[in-house]
């Protein structure tokens, strides 16, 4: 009897999570659709103009951010966090893995060093490989 009620409780609880989980994800979902759509050159002028960047390597990035994390280039912005605005699609993403995996190779075809512990938002992920 105890493990048919327990059993009972943690089939709830899972669904309870599930259900939490897709409504925030949907919620996230929807404060982008909302977003103007920005095209490559209006984004690039408005926040990396003065970077030293160029414009070629900010798109490449921006657009490998978009397409791992299967977000419109558009609707991204520089401060939107990795894992907590985007990429959370799922309670492990394995989009976020796949975008750590592309910034580790970049950065090893560049010869550079990368933290990706201090990657947090996709500014720092342009940044960091620009």
């Amino acid at each position: 009897m105890k493990i048919i009620f327990f059993s009972f409780v943690a089939l709830a609880v899972a669904i309870g999570t599930a259900w939490l989980h897709a409504k925030s994800r949907k919620a996230k979902s929807m404060k982008l659709q909302e977003r103007h759509i920005m095209d490559d050159n209006a984004l690039y002028l408005r926040y990396y103009a003065d970077s030293g960047i160029p414009q070629a390597r900010v798109q490449e990035l921006w657009h490998e951010v978009a397409n791992a994390l299967r977000v419109s280039p558009g609707l991204l912005r520089p401060e939107d966090q990795l894992g907590k605005d985007i990429g959370t699609w799922s309670i492990t993403s394995e989009d976020l893995d796949y975008l750590s995996q592309l910034a580790i190779k970049r950065a090893k075809v560049d010869g550079k060093s990368i933290d990706l512990q201090a990657i947090k938002c996709v500014d720092d992920y342009v940044r960091a490989l620009g």
